[in-house]
């Protein structure tokens, strides 16, 4: 498990097993699909490359910390039901071509997952 850090440096989820964990190790709050983001819609909200979590516009969202976790969650199984949940629900897997760019988002990291594509403005 590794972290996910903020524009601060501040841990704010977790990537284990391709699905993306909430800080706190409780909910999923995406996935990692070869290179494609997703949080709670059926369709992609950005791209992850260059250690780098993008929007469709090229906005970062978060970056992979190298802080690395040894021990799996204590509800692995239960993140990898509610996983499996959320990667039954992907509808659109066409991964977009991303311009990067230096500016990040307005909104933190877990509301571009939760909300989809309502904060790609932000």
């Amino acid at each position: 498990m590794v972290n996910i850090t903020d524009n601060h440096g501040n841990t704010v989820a977790f990537l284990h097993s391709n699905i993306i964990i909430d800080a706190a190790q409780e909910n999923v709050l995406g996935l990692l699909l070869g290179s494609c983001i997703f949080g709670m819609g059926d369709a992609p909200i950005g791209k992850f490359f260059n250690d780098t979590f993008r929007l469709t516009d090229g906005r970062i969202m978060a970056r992979m910390g190298n802080e690395i976790i040894p021990h799996k969650p204590s509800n692995e199984k239960d993140l990898f039901a509610a996983a499996w949940q959320l990667l039954t629900n992907v509808k659109d897997h066409v991964c977009m071509w991303i311009v990067e760019k230096d500016e990040w988002t307005a909104a933190p990291f877990s509301m571009h997952l939760a909300a989809n594509h309502a904060l790609a403005k932000q």
